[in-house]
């Protein structure tokens, strides 16, 4: 075809080469073309599709990659008469037993733990070729992380794995690090330890049933979020018609997908929280008057302390839908990292001291040393005694001699000896202010010709039971032309304030009728949120969703991130005046210097 007509025609003598940039799109051709035939068959009634109960979707076929399954009537004959007429057709041979299917069985049988045996067979031949080099435990701890944890968690995203088939994979793991070409070594630390957190004194490898739990977590979480999907309609018509997947019940023979994603279901509650929109599900605590609490609703229902964290939740003043998030997440949107952490704390509890804080303080900066892996990993052993000293050797080994070898005494610490090699006053002179970058100097820049600047500060009064707004607008001069103080009785997180000052700011630009502005502030992770597409479930999302739709009105606004130098003036008009105060160029004399400084530099 050229230009809409035809010339002659084109016969292929050959296939396409391997990696030739024509073959995917061939491909998904094909693919399209080979779904709508079988959908318009099935919407003729020439084929019928699969329905596993009354009321759920019929399924004719699923792709996924470069696989096709056809699901039609639990009849044999017609089995057989479709793969008959497939092979003829393509002229390739019917292959008559089929047990993995990208990678996952295809069928379930009784033993879950055979079914499953080539994940642990993966990692064995994967563990077998290492034992071969020599590598130290630093590399060693990268390749299991990166490479053997990885092995299981396509299959830990659909099933739940056995546990014991976890435990020999762990095992596995264990005798990897600790072993030596194949030379049987002692295990100086539990492997429970070696998978807490490095900030606890561990080295962050996984507990893999814990993995296991977060990956299935993620799954109740998508078909949350997304009910139309046809995995999401399918087990809502056989699992829970009538509710939600947050309480759906185990359900009477239910299949092993079920099970798998049922068992997680505590993990995913725990860690879901409701996010208060326009308050539409909520509507008895909500005063409709005035579109906010229900103070006196409250108050009756809730303890106090309660009630006070309940009236200090702020509504959308746009209307924005309530929604669940995410509570472990800043973003409010899930992540199977902390799914992972939440389900290790609800299984051993961690407690906070400050003995505790001090100890992860000393874990970070000994990680955070420039220094190889194997000289880090050889002093977090040296911290948890797990080196094969003569005092350790005895408890192990029975008639070993307890005496140093290096100064020939009993029963002498280890850190005693590298107190001694590593001696303070060899290093104790070494300026450590000299291996530091220079910082360049930071000041306040007027904007462009037209716009107009704003700054703002949320600073927190009375240990925090009041809330400051704080706003200053400049123009291309640097000349103040609008300012904003107001201090109300309230308790909120400072990332909260911030994003309600933040919308005060841009009020205060829509009331002066300005067309292009640049908001600024040194908080990172609230101009982070600004500036992404996604939307925000967190906590302050009705508020940043505000925002963002009140910054359409503008032709230009620009959300950006200065180092706290350049906020001097939002940070002065913060500790000044208190009450309700607006004004132009009449500004405070508590920021008169501030503003002067920056219109020098």
């Amino acid at each position: 075809m050229l230009g809409g007509r035809q010339f002659g025609s084109l016969v292929p003598e050959r296939g396409l080469r391997k990696g030739d940039p024509l073959s995917p799109y061939l491909f998904l051709l094909c693919t399209e073309s080979f779904s709508s035939l079988l959908q318009q068959a099935e919407n003729e009634g020439r084929i019928q599709g699969v329905s596993i109960c009354r009321g759920a979707p019929q399924i004719s076929h699923l792709l996924f990659a470069d696989d096709t399954l056809i699901f039609t009537q639990a009849s044999a004959a017609g089995s057989r008469a479709i793969q008959d007429s497939i092979a003829d057709d393509l002229g390739v041979r019917v292959e008559n037993k089929i047990e993995l299917n990208l990678g996952l069985p295809s069928r379930v049988a009784h033993s879950k733990r055979e079914l499953f045996a080539t994940i642990r067979d993966r990692v064995w031949s994967r563990i077998t070729g290492w034992n071969e080099k020599l590598l130290s435990q630093a590399g060693k701890a990268v390749l299991i992380k990166s490479i053997i944890q990885a092995i299981p968690t396509y299959a830990m995203g659909c099933f739940k794995l056995p546990v014991t088939l976890l435990k020999e994979i762990h095992g596995m793991i264990a005798n990897f690090w600790w072993n030596n070409r194949r030379k049987n070594k002692v295990h100086w630390i539990s492997f429970d330890k070696l998978c807490a957190s490095k900030l606890h004194g561990g080295l962050g490898f996984r507990q893999l049933h814990f993995f296991n739990l977060a990956m299935l977590a993620k799954q109740l979480w998508r078909i949350m979020r997304h009910p139309d999907k046809l995995l999401s309609r399918v087990l809502r018509a056989r699992y829970f018609p009538q509710g939600t997947v947050f309480y759906a019940p185990l359900g009477c023979r239910p299949s092993f997908t079920w099970r798998s994603l049922h068992a997680a279901q505590g993990l995913f509650r725990a860690g879901c929280r409701w996010h208060v929109g326009n308050g539409s599900l909520i509507r008895d605590l909500v005063d409709q008057s005035t579109g906010d609490w229900d103070s006196a609703t409250v108050s009756s229902i809730f303890w106090p302390i309660d009630a006070e964290l309940i009236l200090n939740i702020p509504f959308s003043r746009l209307g924005a839908e309530d929604l669940v998030v995410w509570h472990y997440t800043n973003n409010g949107l899930f992540s199977v990292r902390s799914a992972y952490h939440l389900a290790l704390a609800m299984e051993f509890r961690p407690y906070s001291s400050n003995s505790r804080e001090a100890e992860q303080q000393w874990w970070r900066r000994m990680w955070q040393m420039r220094l190889p892996g194997k000289v880090k990993v050889f002093v977090w052993r040296a911290a948890l005694n797990a080196l094969p000293t003569s005092l350790n050797l005895l408890k192990r080994i029975p008639g070993t001699s307890s005496v140093c070898p290096f100064c020939h005494e009993g029963r002498k610490m280890l850190f005693m000896h590298l107190l001694t090699v590593l001696s303070p006053g060899k290093y104790g002179n070494v300026d450590s202010s000299a291996l530091k970058s220079c910082r360049t100097s930071l000041c306040w820049a007027p904007p462009p010709l037209g716009s107009v600047k704003i700054n703002f500060d949320g600073p927190l009064f009375d240990h925090g039971t009041e809330l400051g707004f704080r706003v200053i607008a400049r123009d291309s001069a640097g000349a103040c032309i609008a300012w904003l103080s107001r201090r109300v009785a309230g308790r909120a997180t400072s990332e909260l304030v911030e994003a309600m000052v933040a919308r005060e700011a841009v009020l205060l630009a829509v009331r002066h009728g300005w067309q292009s502005i640049l908001i600024e502030r040194d908080c990172a992770v609230l101009i982070s949120k600004l500036r992404t597409a996604e939307r925000d479930c967190s906590l302050v999302g009705p508020v940043t969703e505000d925002i963002l739709t009140l910054a359409t009105a503008f032709s230009a606004c620009h959300f950006l991130f200065v180092k706290r130098e350049c906020n001097s003036v939002a940070h002065a008009l913060a500790k000044s005046a208190s009450g309700f105060a607006e004004g132009g160029t009449n500004i405070p004399s508590a920021v008169a210097n501030p503003v002067a400084l920056d219109l020098m530099s």
